[in-house]
């Protein structure tokens, strides 16, 4: 099995390699042996996935002649403290982990980020390992070398970049992931056709039923091509320098505000989903798309089962509040042009803008217009 590509994040450093299949835990071992040499293994998890991939992923590990241990960490944004990477470290350290040493990080974006980040500052950095096992992170958050920890003003407030040194993608862990999970991913997904590749969105309009079914071959395929979408993405714009990589936030505006408020008790990919349908209504009403283009998004969020408008009781307001501080004082969104590319913007020496400057009128205005209910 060869990796679907090499991603470079800093330059002067070898490459990731990036697997991605269907059944290919027990390949893992090889892996690790052609990537990653290891004196000791650490694998970061939580109860769910434990419970249910644990023993298989123990059993590709004991082929090592390595020591290896699992510790657990709640399954919530809870885990991604300093208090819980503390807990880690301590554990790293009394089983004798060093430089030389491994930390794997064997779940979805809680685990993957919380992992990451400690180990970019155990020991100053030591290897580390991305096996994720939901939806979104298998085509997002595992990719592009982002990693972080939450504060009590914001979320993911204290992070870094920090490459893993293998990121290893097998389909078949998703067969246990929750539905509304499994959608929360699906909303990733329809954003990267919306935003990079109109064939592709075509394609998951006639196989949307499939997807949901998780039909093996479907799902792999897709879970690839996403991933392949983001890598092309972050190789152009590795530490957020361009401003290329500004357009993977498209429909997280208000998905971000709409998290917080909320206290988190929407899905990721849910918040997101409504946060794309106000991006689209923007969009069309500054001439930037047509209502086509709106009509075919929302088809297939609701197709998805995904929400494509605001929940009950939440103050648009506030809401707007959280977008100003989660964007630093400006209201700055990537706007589609049609399906399958975003509206660019250019300055007079040549520099591409990817994301528009609006009013709190411009947005009021639109999040009227798409029939939400606090209105």
């Amino acid at each position: 099995m060869e990796p679907i590509d090499t991603l470079s994040i800093y330059y002067e450093q070898p490459g990731t390699p990036i697997y991605v299949g269907s059944d290919i835990l027990d390949q893992l071992t090889d892996k690790l042996q052609e990537h990653v040499p290891t004196n000791r293994i650490a694998v970061v998890t939580n109860s769910v996935i434990r419970d249910n991939h644990g023993d298989a992923l123990q059993k590709a590990l004991n082929r090592l002649s390595v020591e290896s241990i699992i510790l657990q960490i709640p399954d919530s944004e809870e885990a991604k403290s300093w208090e819980w990477v503390s807990n880690l470290i301590s554990a790293m350290e009394q089983h004798g982990m060093d430089r030389n040493s491994t930390i794997i990080a064997f779940g979805g974006g809680v685990v993957g980020d919380m992992t990451g980040f400690t180990a970019s500052i155990y020991k100053r950095g030591i290897a580390f390992v991305q096996i994720p096992t939901t939806l979104l992170a298998q085509v997002d958050s595992s990719i592009g070398g982002k990693v972080a920890i939450n504060h009590p003003m914001a979320k993911n407030l204290i992070g870094a970049f920090y490459q893993p040194n293998l990121i290893y993608i097998d389909t078949k862990l998703l067969n246990t992931l929750l539905l509304e999970d499994f959608r929360s991913g699906i909303a990733e997904i329809i954003k990267t056709g919306v935003i990079m590749d109109a064939d592709f969105f075509a394609y998951l309009e006639e196989n949307i039923d499939e997807l949901l079914k998780r039909e093996p071959e479907i799902l792999r395929y897709i879970v690839e091509k996403s991933c392949r979408y983001k890598i092309n993405v972050v190789k152009q714009d590795p530490l957020e320098k361009t401003g290329l990589r500004k357009i993977l936030n498209y429909g997280h505006t208000v998905g971000h505000a709409l998290e917080a408020v909320m206290d988190f008790k929407l899905r990721h990919g849910e918040a997101v989903s409504i946060g794309m349908v106000a991006a689209m209504q923007l969009a069309i009403d500054l001439g930037f798309a047509d209502t086509s283009c709106a009509d075919r998004q929302s088809n297939l969020l609701k197709r998805t089962g995904l929400p494509t408008e605001l929940p009950n009781g939440v103050n648009v307001d506030e809401l707007i509040s959280r977008i100003r501080l989660d964007k630093k004082g400006a209201f700055r969104f990537v706007l589609p042009s049609t399906i399958g590319s975003v509206k660019c913007d250019y300055t007079a020496d040549g520099k591409t803008i990817y994301d528009h400057k609006l009013s709190i009128e411009q947005i009021r205005k639109a999040l009227k217009s798409v029939n939400w209910s606090i209105f």
